[in-house]
């Protein structure tokens, strides 16, 4: 059940910065993790893959509550709307 960092799920610009997630599943089960400007913010241990991905969206729900502006999408690469 081990696998590579997955690729970035979504970005979102935030405050003057880049805010962005990645799935991360190792031996111990799935993380979530959230970097600002690159560097690692936090991560969040998670269930399973799909409590992960429900969490990552969580995540960018939230910051596009505020003043959040999409990037890139859960989808893969399409702009999410304000």
């Amino acid at each position: 059940m081990s696998s590579p960092l997955e690729p970035e799920l979504w970005h979102v610009r935030s405050h003057g910065r880049i805010l962005s997630c990645e799935l991360r599943c190792d031996a111990n089960g799935w993380d979530v993790l959230i970097r600002s400007d690159g560097e690692a913010l936090f991560s969040r241990r998670c269930e399973g893959e799909e409590h992960a991905r429900y969490c990552s969206n969580g995540m960018k729900q939230d910051e596009l509550k505020g003043d959040g502006i999409g990037i890139t999408g859960a989808s893969g690469g399409e702009p999410q709307p304000r």
